[in-house]
């Protein structure tokens, strides 16, 4: 997470539970050529927060452009009515938009299937 260091204790313990192969930036950049650099390597790049990286629908077009074969997932804040904050090309321009609201996570839009509830956390 961009407003972290990266090295929260209960990510790691996730991430380290279902034996991930990860690399976490503790300087996170919004340079977006060195995000490219960085993630060649990888077949998924979690970006936690676009918002607080600052980066843009164009940034994220040059991302999915340079490495077309890695999966992106970006984080993006919500406001208090629980609407995302920022341009809404970057929900037109995903294939598959999830909205969290413990214990559930709503699909409200996706290219490959109608919307659906998915339960995420079934111990709360």
């Amino acid at each position: 997470a961009s407003e972290q260091s990266g090295l929260n204790k209960p990510l790691q313990d996730l991430l380290n539970k279902v034996n991930a192969t990860f690399t976490i930036n503790t300087k996170p950049t919004n340079k977006v050529n060195e995000i490219i650099s960085d993630s060649k390597r990888f077949d998924l790049l979690v970006i936690d927060s676009i918002n607080n990286l600052g980066l843009t629908p164009d940034d994220i077009d040059k991302i999915r452009e340079a490495n077309p074969k890695l999966a992106v997932l970006a984080i993006m804040q919500s406001t208090k009515d629980g609407t995302f904050k920022g341009d809404q090309r970057f929900k037109h321009d995903c294939d598959i938009f999830l909205k969290c609201n413990r214990p559930k996570v709503y699909q409200t839009k996706s290219r490959y299937s109608p919307p659906s509830d998915i339960v995420v956390f079934e111990n709360l």
